[in-house]
């Protein structure tokens, strides 16, 4: 088997960086594990996370087996408003997003 993309040839699945995500809905949690395609043979995973929805907010945890590093986002929205949050076990906030919905007469803006 063999790819190419742009100029760019790849001989198999090794050369390929794909992702296989295997979910597990446990009560109101979505929780499971990352692993590259080729690694999936071994059930080996590169990270777990954690998934979860309140009302109007969004959270999620992931946490890679080789840095050990946590990672998560919350993102809270409404009909007007829109807050992300993004951060990790090493720098904390890593990026807050604040997106601004205006809709009048068939025309929408996102800022």
């Amino acid at each position: 088997m063999s790819a190419s993309v742009d100029g760019v040839e790849s001989r198999g699945l090794e050369g390929l960086n794909l992702k296989f995500t295997a979910p597990y809905k446990f009560m109101d949690y979505v929780v499971g594990f990352k692993s590259k395609i080729t690694d999936v043979k071994s059930l080996a995973p590169d990270s777990l996370f954690v998934r979860r929805s309140f009302d109007d907010v969004d959270v999620a945890l992931d946490y890679d087996l080789d840095s050990k590093k946590f990672s998560g986002n919350t993102r809270w929205s409404n009909d007007k408003l829109s807050v992300q949050v993004d951060g990790d076990s090493e720098d904390y906030i890593t990026q807050v997003s604040l997106s601004l919905i205006w809709i009048q007469e068939n025309v929408t803006l996102y800022c």
